[in-house]
């Protein structure tokens, strides 16, 4: 299951492929994480230009 929320920094490394880049998100309570910018699909710049699912509601559809 994906997480979202808001691109904090991107880190691009010298020698290292684009897609490889270091991305720090943070979501809306505060925490933040990090992933590879292959793994980041945007959805919108200040707000998601399409409908997210609550947190509580992708994992109960996830375990049915």
């Amino acid at each position: 299951m994906g997480k979202y929320g808001r691109i904090v920094e991107i880190e691009y490394v010298k020698g290292r492929k684009r897609r490889e880049a270091i991305v720090t998100l943070e979501d809306e309570k505060g925490n933040s994480y990090q992933t590879i910018l292959g793994f980041v699909f945007v959805v919108g710049e200040e707000k998601p230009l399409i409908s997210l699912p609550e947190i509580s509601e992708a994992v109960q559809d996830v375990r049915g």
